[in-house]
C-alpha cells in the first residue's frame, strides 16, 4: 500500500510534535545519550593509551592485510576471505560499542571473534576442511529435504563440528595442560553469559541497583570493567594477528607488510608480558595457546 505525501508528512509530523524535547528536537534524550557516549570515551581515553595504541595499529594491518591479499595472484580462497571479513566487521563493532561505554555488550561480539579463531586455526593445522562450517552433508538434495528437517541435519552437523574445533583447540586432545586450558575455557565461559540473555549485563545492573540504590543510565568510564573486555579483545587480536598471513600464501605479501607483521606481533607479546597480579596466569595461558596453537611455519620464498 503507498501513502501519500500528504499522508507520510501527517505521520511524521505527529512524531515530531509527540517526541520534541525542550529544544523542540524529536528524540532529543537521543542526543543526550550520544553525547554522554561521546564523554565516556574521552574519560576512557586517558587510563587506556598502550591499549589503544596496540588496537589501533591492529586495525590498521588488519586492513593492510585484506587489501594486499585481495591483489594476491592467485586469488585468496572465497571462504577464507569471508571469513576474514566477517570477523574484521564483528570485531570493529565490538570496539566501537566499548567506546560507547557498553562493555557487556562489547564483549559479546567477541565471542564470534573467538570462535572463528578457533575455527580458522583447526583448519590450518588439519583437522577440518575449509567449507565444513558452510556445508551440511545430506542424505538427499537440500531441495527435495522438508525445512524442518534440513535445520535439524544443519544443527547436528554444527554440534559435531564444534565440538570437534573444542577438543583440538582447547579439550583434552590440544596441546595446552589442564590449568592453561581452565583459563581459557573460563574466559568463553564468561563470553557465554555476556551473549545469552545478556545474564552478565543484568547481573551487574542488580548488583549497581543494589548497592548504590540506583543504576547507571548512561554511559559512565568504569576503568575496572573496561578492563574485563580489553583482556579479551587483545588476546583476540592477537590471534587473529597470527592467523592473518594464511588468508593468502605469507610469501605473497610485501616485505613492508611482513616487517609491521613482526613489529604487531611482538608488540602483543610484550603487552601480554605486562599482566600482573591473577591476570599474570591468564597472560600465560594466552601465550601458551598462541605458541601451540596459533603458531605455523612460514613457507619459504622457493615454495
Amino acid at each position: 500500500m503507498t501513502q501519500t505525501s500528504d499522508a507520510l508528512g501527517q505521520w511524521q509530523k505527529r512524531l515530531e510534535d509527540t517526541f520534541a524535547g525542550p529544544n523542540g528536537i524529536c528524540g532529543e534524550r537521543g542526543i543526550d545519550l550520544r553525547r554522554a557516549e561521546s564523554d565516556h570515551l574521552a574519560q576512557l581515553l586517558q587510563s587506556t593509551g598502550g591499549y589503544v595504541r596496540l588496537m589501533d595499529a591492529f586495525f590498521d594491518f588488519f586492513l593492510h592485510t585484506l587489501n594486499e591479499a585481495h591483489e594476491h595472484t592467485p586469488r585468496v580462497n572465497a571462504f577464507a576471505y569471508a571469513i576474514f571479513i566477517a570477523t574484521f566487521r564483528r570485531f570493529r563493532a565490538s570496539y566501537n560499542v566499548f567506546w560507547d561505554g557498553y562493555y557487556r555488550d562489547a564483549s559479546a561480539l567477541l565471542r564470534a571473534i573467538i570462535e572463528n579463531v578457533l575455527y580458522y586455526g583447526a583448519y590450518l593445522h588439519g583437522y577440518i576442511a575449509l567449507h565444513e562450517l558452510y556445508q551440511t552433508e545430506l542424505p538427499i538434495p537440500a531441495s527435495e529435504m522438508p525445512l524442518k528437517e534440513f535445520f535439524k541435519h544443519a544443527r547436528k552437523h554444527r554440534f559435531k563440528l564444534d565440538k570437534k574445533i573444542r577438543l583440538k583447540m582447547l579439550g583434552d586432545e590440544s596441546f595446552q595442560d589442564q590449568k592453561q586450558r581452565d583459563h581459557l575455557n573460563l574466559v568463553l565461559g564468561t563470553l557465554h553469559t555476556d551473549v545469552h540473555r545478556s545474564e552478565s549485563n543484568i547481573v551487574e545492573i542488580m548488583n549497581q541497583f543494589v548497592k548504590e540504590k540506583g543504576t547507571y543510565l548512561m554511559p559512565h568510564a568504569d576503568p575496572e570493567l573496561a578492563s574485563s573486555f580489553a583482556n579479551v579483545s587483545y588476546f583476540a587480536a592477537w590471534c587473529c594477528v597470527r592467523l592473518l598471513p594464511f588468508i593468502s600464501s605469507p610469501r605473497l605479501f610485501t616485505d613492508d607488510w611482513k616487517n609491521r607483521y613482526t613489529i604487531l606481533d611482538d608488540s602483543f607479546a610484550f603487552y601480554n608480558k605486562g599482566l600482573t597480579g591473577h591476570l599474570a596466569e591468564l597472560g600465560e595461558a594466552y601465550e601458551h595457546f598462541i605458541r601451540k596453537q596459533l603458531t605455523f611455519a612460514m613457507p619459504k620464498e622457493s615454495e
